[in-house]
Protein backbone atom coordinates (compact mmCIF):
# COMPACT_ATOMS: atom_id res chain seq x y z
CA UNK A 1 0.00 0.00 0.00
CA UNK A 2 1.28 3.44 -0.87
CA UNK A 3 1.81 5.91 1.92
CA UNK A 4 0.99 9.24 0.30
CA UNK A 5 -0.01 12.52 1.85
CA UNK A 6 -3.05 14.32 0.43
CA UNK A 7 -0.96 16.45 -1.94
CA UNK A 8 0.89 13.50 -3.46
CA UNK A 9 -2.27 11.38 -3.63
CA UNK A 10 -4.05 14.16 -5.56
CA UNK A 11 -1.04 14.61 -7.84
CA UNK A 12 -0.86 10.87 -8.58
CA UNK A 13 -4.61 10.65 -9.26
CA UNK A 14 -4.42 13.56 -11.72
CA UNK A 15 -1.52 11.91 -13.54
CA UNK A 16 -3.39 8.60 -13.64
CA UNK A 17 -6.55 10.19 -15.07
CA UNK A 18 -4.58 12.10 -17.68
CA UNK A 19 -2.72 8.90 -18.59
CA UNK A 20 -5.98 7.00 -19.08
CA UNK A 21 -7.01 9.31 -21.89
CA UNK A 22 -3.58 9.72 -23.46
CA UNK A 23 -2.56 6.05 -23.35
CA UNK A 24 -6.00 4.84 -24.41
CA UNK A 25 -5.88 7.29 -27.31
CA UNK A 26 -2.40 6.26 -28.38
CA UNK A 27 -3.33 2.59 -28.27
CA UNK A 28 -6.51 3.22 -30.24
CA UNK A 29 -4.57 5.19 -32.85
CA UNK A 30 -1.93 2.48 -33.23
CA UNK A 31 -4.60 -0.21 -33.56
CA UNK A 32 -6.47 1.77 -36.18
CA UNK A 33 -3.38 2.73 -38.20
CA UNK A 34 -1.94 -0.79 -38.26
CA UNK A 35 -5.01 -3.02 -38.44
CA UNK A 36 -8.12 -1.20 -39.71
CA UNK A 37 -8.00 -3.20 -42.97
CA UNK A 38 -7.73 -6.57 -41.20
CA UNK A 39 -10.99 -8.37 -40.41
CA UNK A 40 -9.14 -10.71 -38.01
CA UNK A 41 -5.94 -10.22 -36.04
CA UNK A 42 -4.24 -13.45 -35.02
CA UNK A 43 -2.13 -13.95 -31.92
CA UNK A 44 0.85 -15.24 -33.91
CA UNK A 45 0.97 -13.79 -37.40
CA UNK A 46 4.41 -12.28 -37.80
CA UNK A 47 4.46 -8.50 -37.91
CA UNK A 48 0.67 -8.46 -38.25
CA UNK A 49 0.05 -10.50 -35.10
CA UNK A 50 -1.03 -9.46 -31.63
CA UNK A 51 2.22 -10.71 -30.10
CA UNK A 52 4.36 -8.56 -32.37
CA UNK A 53 2.06 -5.56 -32.03
CA UNK A 54 2.30 -5.58 -28.25
CA UNK A 55 6.09 -5.20 -28.23
CA UNK A 56 6.24 -1.64 -29.64
CA UNK A 57 3.01 -0.73 -27.84
CA UNK A 58 4.43 -1.59 -24.42
CA UNK A 59 7.76 0.04 -25.16
CA UNK A 60 6.42 3.28 -26.66
CA UNK A 61 3.64 3.90 -24.15
CA UNK A 62 5.96 3.28 -21.21
CA UNK A 63 8.80 5.28 -22.77
CA UNK A 64 6.58 8.27 -23.61
CA UNK A 65 4.79 8.12 -20.25
CA UNK A 66 8.11 8.13 -18.39
CA UNK A 67 9.41 11.05 -20.43
CA UNK A 68 6.26 13.13 -20.05
CA UNK A 69 5.57 12.40 -16.38
CA UNK A 70 9.20 12.78 -15.30
CA UNK A 71 9.70 16.10 -17.12
CA UNK A 72 6.32 17.45 -16.00
CA UNK A 73 6.93 16.45 -12.39
CA UNK A 74 10.41 17.93 -12.39
CA UNK A 75 9.00 21.18 -13.76
CA UNK A 76 6.32 21.27 -11.08
CA UNK A 77 8.88 20.49 -8.39
CA UNK A 78 11.10 23.34 -9.64
CA UNK A 79 8.13 25.74 -9.49
CA UNK A 80 7.12 24.43 -6.04
CA UNK A 81 3.74 23.33 -7.41
CA UNK A 82 4.30 19.96 -5.78
CA UNK A 83 6.67 18.99 -2.96
CA UNK A 84 9.32 16.28 -3.29
CA UNK A 85 8.75 12.91 -1.64
CA UNK A 86 11.44 10.55 -0.43
CA UNK A 87 11.08 6.91 -1.32
CA UNK A 88 9.97 4.55 1.44
CA UNK A 89 12.00 1.44 2.19
CA UNK A 90 9.50 -0.65 0.19
CA UNK A 91 10.03 1.66 -2.80
CA UNK A 92 13.85 1.80 -2.59
CA UNK A 93 14.17 -0.24 -5.80
CA UNK A 94 12.96 2.85 -7.69
CA UNK A 95 16.17 4.68 -6.74
CA UNK A 96 18.03 2.28 -9.03
CA UNK A 97 16.45 3.85 -12.12
CA UNK A 98 18.74 6.42 -13.77
CA UNK A 99 18.13 10.11 -13.15
CA UNK A 100 18.77 10.93 -16.82
CA UNK A 101 15.28 11.11 -18.32
CA UNK A 102 16.11 9.29 -21.55
CA UNK A 103 17.90 6.46 -19.75
CA UNK A 104 15.11 6.29 -17.18
CA UNK A 105 12.51 6.11 -19.94
CA UNK A 106 14.37 3.32 -21.71
CA UNK A 107 14.85 1.46 -18.41
CA UNK A 108 11.18 1.65 -17.45
CA UNK A 109 10.13 0.67 -20.99
CA UNK A 110 12.40 -2.38 -21.01
CA UNK A 111 11.25 -3.45 -17.54
CA UNK A 112 7.60 -3.27 -18.54
CA UNK A 113 8.37 -5.02 -21.83
CA UNK A 114 10.00 -7.93 -20.00
CA UNK A 115 7.30 -8.13 -17.33
CA UNK A 116 4.10 -7.35 -19.20
CA UNK A 117 4.56 -8.96 -22.62
CA UNK A 118 4.80 -12.58 -21.43
CA UNK A 119 2.02 -12.05 -18.86
CA UNK A 120 -0.28 -10.63 -21.54
CA UNK A 121 0.47 -13.44 -23.99
CA UNK A 122 -0.02 -15.97 -21.19
CA UNK A 123 -3.41 -14.48 -20.30
CA UNK A 124 -4.51 -14.56 -23.94
CA UNK A 125 -3.57 -18.26 -24.07
CA UNK A 126 -5.23 -18.93 -20.72
CA UNK A 127 -8.49 -17.51 -22.04
CA UNK A 128 -8.00 -19.39 -25.33
CA UNK A 129 -7.81 -16.20 -27.40
CA UNK A 130 -5.93 -16.94 -30.62
CA UNK A 131 -7.56 -14.32 -32.84
CA UNK A 132 -9.68 -11.20 -32.46
CA UNK A 133 -11.96 -9.40 -34.87
CA UNK A 134 -10.81 -5.88 -35.60
CA UNK A 135 -13.40 -4.32 -33.26
CA UNK A 136 -12.47 -6.73 -30.45
CA UNK A 137 -8.78 -6.03 -31.05
CA UNK A 138 -9.46 -2.28 -31.09
CA UNK A 139 -11.23 -2.51 -27.71
CA UNK A 140 -8.48 -4.80 -26.37
CA UNK A 141 -5.80 -2.29 -27.38
CA UNK A 142 -7.61 0.62 -25.71
CA UNK A 143 -8.04 -1.35 -22.49
CA UNK A 144 -4.45 -2.59 -22.71
CA UNK A 145 -3.12 0.95 -23.15
CA UNK A 146 -5.13 2.20 -20.19
CA UNK A 147 -4.03 -0.67 -17.93
CA UNK A 148 -0.40 -0.30 -19.00
CA UNK A 149 -0.55 3.42 -18.26
CA UNK A 150 -2.10 2.81 -14.85
CA UNK A 151 0.54 0.22 -13.95
CA UNK A 152 3.45 2.33 -15.17
CA UNK A 153 2.39 5.74 -13.89
CA UNK A 154 2.59 4.95 -10.18
CA UNK A 155 6.29 3.99 -10.09
CA UNK A 156 7.15 6.70 -12.62
CA UNK A 157 5.54 9.42 -10.47
CA UNK A 158 7.10 8.10 -7.26
CA UNK A 159 10.51 7.99 -8.92
CA UNK A 160 10.16 11.54 -10.27
CA UNK A 161 8.96 12.94 -6.94
CA UNK A 162 12.04 11.44 -5.29
CA UNK A 163 14.60 12.74 -7.80
CA UNK A 164 15.85 15.28 -5.28
CA UNK A 165 16.81 12.47 -2.93
CA UNK A 166 18.90 10.31 -5.24
CA UNK A 167 21.57 11.35 -7.70
CA UNK A 168 22.22 8.42 -10.03
CA UNK A 169 22.86 9.28 -13.68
Amino acid sequence: MLALNAEHKTYLIKELILGIFINGGISASLAWLNFHNHPMIYLWNGSQGITQDLLPTIFMITFMSTMAVTLTTRGRLAKSQVTPRALLASEAWLAKFPRNVVLRSISFALCFEVLLWPVTIGLLYLFNIHALSFIDFFIFKIVFGVVLGLLATVPIVLCALADKYHSQT
